[in-house]
């Protein structure tokens, strides 16, 4: 069985605020994460080899050491483009949207979250900031050192690159129905719902449910319902639940199903998932 330092992990700090992520991959072929979307603003710093990022309609090709910018509700994936040679790392940080909306709001007195036009940042200073953060919010350091560490980074990401969102596209006409079964998904993933249940909630056929969900939130209803039972598993696992309780407490039919969709998702089993405690006493 190969050890921690020969396969893929990733370790976490949680904070109340954000998750920080640091993934480790052994070398091999890069692999490619299937289309997902999150609740919180992703940011990706530290990759050392090229890669790209389907996002919003579009491909797009990350250098090394570029900052990348995922919003919530954007549905995306990601793959690298050249096999590792050696083991690589990078960092991944998932912001509670709210945090942002409120520095954004107190930065330019704006109600709102904050729009980043480009998903691909090359900014040298930006990504001086984020390293650091990143750096800090992994050490044993006091917390009021990370929260003002925090706030000043995202304030100048803010001020930097925070644009004006665009105009909205016409309303789709079954927005409001996906909208409502996107709710309820959220807030009941560990239901076995059935089709004809959030059918009836949308009230839309089953088939005209399926593709307008697609359409509007670029994933199918059960691969969101998945993708909700799997963040809640992340973080039931940082808390120091087994994996089989995890697996019970969010849906799953057992461990085996929980550990073969996790590393499908996350690109690690569970057993390869280490939370750290972020909290510090000063």
């Amino acid at each position: 069985m190969p050890t921690r330092s020969e396969r893929d992990t990733i370790t976490a700090w949680h904070l109340p605020e954000l998750v920080l992520e640091l993934h480790k991959s052994a070398s091999g072929r890069p692999k490619r994460s299937p289309p997902h979307v999150h609740d919180e603003y992703q940011f990706i710093l530290g990759h050392r080899g090229p890669g790209q990022y389907d996002y919003r309609g579009a491909r797009h090709v990350t250098p090394p050491g570029s900052l990348v910018v995922i919003h919530p509700g954007e549905t995306h994936s990601a793959c690298g483009l050249t096999e590792r040679t050696c083991p690589s790392t990078y960092q991944s940080m998932y912001v509670r949207p709210e945090y942002l909306q409120a520095l954004a709001s107190e930065a330019g007195g704006k109600s709102g979250m904050p729009f980043f036009g480009e998903p691909i940042i090359l900014d040298d200073r930006l990504i001086l900031s984020f390293a650091d953060l990143c750096g800090t919010l992994s050490q044993p350091v006091p917390c009021l050192e990370k929260t003002s560490l925090m706030r000043e980074t995202f304030l100048r990401l803010i001020s930097r690159r925070a644009e004006r969102r665009p105009p909205e596209q016409k309303a789709y006409r079954a927005r409001a129905s996906v909208e409502r079964v996107r709710e309820y998904l959220t807030e009941n993933f560990v239901e076995a719902v059935t089709l004809a249940e959030l059918a009836k909630i949308a009230d839309l056929t089953p088939n005209h449910l399926c593709s307008a969900f697609r359409k509007e939130i670029g994933v199918p209803p059960h691969a969101y319902q998945t993708q909700m039972r799997l963040t809640k598993a992340k973080s039931l696992l940082a808390a120091g639940m087994s994996i089989g309780e995890a697996a019970a407490e969010t849906g799953f039919v057992d461990q085996s199903h929980l550990t073969h969709q996790f590393q499908r998702f996350f690109g690690v089993t569970p057993g390869s998932y280490f939370p750290h405690d972020a909290r510090t006493k000063s």
